[in-house]
């Protein structure tokens, strides 16, 4: 799991950076909140691919 205060000292991103992607994982039921943060559900873990690819920026090639 993470905390979101880590997370913007690890990559240098605000938290508006990660409140989209975020909202996403625990609206699909990857994510769990606990008390020191954010961890990956049991379902998360099965389909912990698709879990971090919510986390990658979008591909705007053309």
């Amino acid at each position: 799991g993470f905390d979101l205060e880590h997370a913007q000292r690890r990559t240098g991103l605000d938290a508006e950076a990660f409140s989209a992607p975020l909202e996403r994982a625990l609206n699909q039921g990857l994510l769990e909140q606990g008390g020191h943060g954010y961890r990956p559900s049991d379902l998360g873990w099965r389909f912990n691919n698709n879990l971090q690819a919510i986390f990658l920026p979008e591909n705007d090639t053309e």
